[in-house]
């Protein structure tokens, strides 16, 4: 199972659902815009947190609604993880991190294999493999996000990634 970064993967994201040429209609995407919709939707969190529990939280058909431009339990995924780790076992799992994995495939997949008991295929077929299977990012590329909406987003996540870790 490959994780990404729950706060890059919120950012691309928003920058992704709210595009133009998603959704249709011309909607900037800012990084200061981006920071407002954290903060509003880190408060509605907190406020379902006070009354219900993480996994309601985290299936709320409020907070995960489809026009919520920034949908935060989509990156709590300890809720997600934990009832497949429960049920088949934390041995039949690898969580790998898309960041790893985007930074070097080959020894990745070589990874997986290992995992899975398989043979080890050359290299040179792993590569093959990967290079056969690139796309193009159709996204449009955006304004970094600001450092205090990262460290924000890293704060929320920080102690649900801290239980995940636990877990494996």
């Amino acid at each position: 199972m490959i994780l990404r970064d729950p706060v890059d993967r919120l950012y691309s994201g928003y920058n992704y659902f709210n595009s133009y040429w998603y959704s249709g209609r011309h909607a900037p995407c800012t990084p200061e815009m981006f920071h407002n919709e954290v903060v509003k939707e880190i408060g509605r969190w907190d406020r379902c947190m006070r009354t219900n529990s993480l996994h309601k939280c985290c299936y709320s058909s409020e907070l995960m609604a489809p026009q919520t431009k920034v949908r935060l339990p989509l990156g709590v995924y300890i809720c997600f993880v934990k009832p497949w780790l429960e049920l088949f076992g934390n041995s039949n799992f690898h969580l790998l991190s898309f960041e790893k994995y985007t930074t070097n495939q080959t020894d990745t997949l070589l990874e997986i294999f290992r995992f899975l008991d398989l043979p080890l295929p050359p290299v040179s077929t792993v590569k093959t493999i990967i290079s056969e299977g690139e796309i193009e990012n159709k996204g449009d590329s955006y304004a970094p996000m600001l450092n205090k909406t990262r460290e924000l987003l890293s704060a929320f996540y920080r102690p649900y990634n801290k239980i995940l870790y636990n877990l494996t």
